[in-house]
């Protein structure tokens, strides 16, 4: 038989794998993601994930594991949890909004028990608030390591790490990245569901319990919404596109009354509750600015123990030296190196706007020793604000992005310079080197 001629015998069948670079790319992408973040949590949780022990130190034990058992009994009993009679002669539990009664994510948990359902809420804050994460920065700069890099230094930073026993915090903090998501694929491409998700995702927020802290996030997303707005749609000669102003201003209305519609169920009743307690005039100037990071804190940016740390008792020290949970803020050392890295050297609105975010929530985080606190305590609202440390929230999300904004930076560039030497020793190239 000729070698030209064709075997009698049937070819083994082909396995023919997902194409993963369909539709069914992203789903990849954060499974793959979300699997990275459980594998970390459970590492530096293993305890809560492994052998199912309960988070119960500081204001854990004190106030949200007794507020969550509480909250559940009645959930379970299908009794509204209003009021509670554990606290003096009977206090409006609900009103006091720290519990996050009507929180999405506490609600799904009913299922469990409440030991169960406490450490599952604990370890979904740092996977949630990673995925959410992911997708914002793998938006603004279609490159997907430098959004995990984002990812991991939102979920894992030393301010997320350190406010796991304050868990309101966490819980309206780690909606910011998938509002500021919605809200660019609204301005980007008219995306209507995306409008309402990013209101529905502020509301949420205001309902996990904190108030002020969800306050930083409606008003840092509104300033990304104009800010993004500006930049976007303007004609040729640099003007805003005033036909564009009547969906601006109405996907803005409409962002507003959406998160402040949902979130004035909890919203109402703390503010009552407010009115009776001793922040209704506001707070003194000195009680205000209590819990200040100093700026010799500067140099925990490369040396997180600088002060000292709990686990070696007694070795911390320094101003505050009791409230060390909430004045850590510590991001890795290559994370720093590639938010710094951003600042120096990209020139884009992204850039501009998070470190700008970065620079003002770090001066409003110093508190007494800084003017901008002084110039904040006055306004509404803020008067009744105490611990200026807690601007650390928006300072470690900003500098999350940062790091992603400056890996990206770091990916482009090395893809540019192979590129050059590609091109530069092609064959033309070379020829061009040998004499005549």
């Amino acid at each position: 038989m000729s070698s030209r001629q064709t075997s009698n015998k049937q070819p083994w069948p082909s396995i023919k794998w997902p194409d993963w670079t369909g539709p069914y790319s992203n789903i990849l992408e954060l499974a793959l993601v979300a699997l990275l973040l459980f594998a970390i949590a459970s590492f530096i949780y293993q305890l809560i994930v492994w052998r199912g022990w309960v988070l119960y130190n500081g204001d854990a034990w004190r106030l949200y594991y007794p507020a969550k058992a509480f909250m559940f009994s009645h959930l379970k009993d299908s009794q509204f949890p209003i009021w509670t009679p554990h606290l003096f002669f009977g206090f409006p539990f609900f009103a006091e909004a720290q519990a996050g009664v009507l929180y999405p994510i506490h609600l799904l948990l009913l299922i469990f028990k409440t030991t169960t359902a406490y450490s599952i809420a604990t370890i979904s804050r740092y996977i949630l608030g990673g995925l959410f994460m992911f997708l914002f920065v793998r938006r603004i700069t279609n490159n997907s390591w430098a959004a995990v890099i984002s990812s991991l230094v939102f979920a894992y930073n030393g301010y997320m790490i350190a406010q796991v026993i304050h868990e309101n915090v966490e819980n309206a903090l780690i909606w910011l990245p998938l509002i500021l998501f919605a809200l660019h694929k609204w301005v980007m491409d008219a995306n209507r569901p995306a409008l309402i998700s990013a209101g529905i995702c502020v509301g949420v927020s205001f309902l996990a319990g904190y108030f002020f802290v969800s306050l930083l996030v409606l008003i840092t997303a509104t300033l990304y919404y104009i800010c993004i707005s500006l930049f976007v749609h303007k004609d040729t000669f640099g003007i805003i596109d005033f036909g564009y102003l009547k969906r601006w201003v109405g996907g803005m209305a409409i962002f507003g009354l959406i998160g402040v519609g949902l979130a004035c169920v909890q919203l109402i009743p703390n503010y009552e509750l407010a009115q009776v307690s001793v922040r209704s005039g506001g707070l003194d100037y000195d009680v205000s600015t209590q819990v200040s990071l100093s700026p010799f804190h500067l140099i925990c940016f490369i040396f997180p123990k600088f002060f000292g740390h709990p686990s070696t008792q007694g070795s911390i020290w320094g101003l505050w030296p009791s409230n060390y949970t909430d004045l850590v803020f510590y991001l890795g050392t290559l994370p720093f190196l590639l938010m710094l890295g951003a600042l120096l050297v990209r020139r884009d609105r992204y850039t501009l706007f998070f470190g700008l975010m970065f620079l003002v929530s770090f001066g409003l985080a110093l508190g007494q020793f800084s003017p901008l606190w002084y110039l904040l305590h006055n306004l509404p609202v803020f008067s009744m604000m105490r611990n200026p440390a807690r601007f650390l929230s928006m300072a470690v999300t900003a500098g999350a992005v940062l790091a992603g904004l400056g890996f990206d930076m770091l990916i482009r560039r090395e893809t540019a310079n192979q590129v050059k030497q590609k091109q530069y020793f092609s064959v033309p190239s070379v020829a061009g080197w040998l004499p005549p």
